[in-house]
């Protein structure tokens, strides 16, 4: 599986958003997710464990999963007003994708919220 994960440079704390991903193979084509779990979490510092996580996908108003299986679409969402308490920090965020068969990848990305 392959796909970097999106710089989010100009997050604003509150607002409602929707990031979509597309997993696709060594060869550029979309891979087959279907039934995969889905994990986002949101981290003070990269290296952070999942459990120590500021914000994730089991929170209120924080959504990630498979939208398209076969096609290898998913999204993150984030509903207004779930980071208005973290904006004006550099925090990280990890997207995790385990495929049915075990198969499992991991992405890191930078995730400064931006004050209103």
């Amino acid at each position: 599986m392959t796909h970097s994960i999106e710089r989010n440079e100009h997050y604003v704390g509150g607002e409602s958003v929707v990031w979509e991903y597309t997993i696709v193979n060594e060869d550029e084509v979309e891979r087959d997710i279907q039934g995969a779990t889905v994990e986002w979490y949101l981290l003070d510092r990269r290296g952070d464990d999942n459990a120590d996580a500021v914000l994730d996908h089991d929170d209120t108003g924080v959504s990630a999963a498979v939208q398209d299986g076969p096609n290898g679409y998913l999204e993150v969402e984030l509903q207004s007003g779930v980071t208005d308490e973290l904006a004006g920090d550099l925090y990280w965020q990890r997207l995790i994708v385990t495929e049915t068969n075990g198969r499992r990848q991991i992405w890191n990305g930078r995730f400064p919220i931006q004050e209103r």
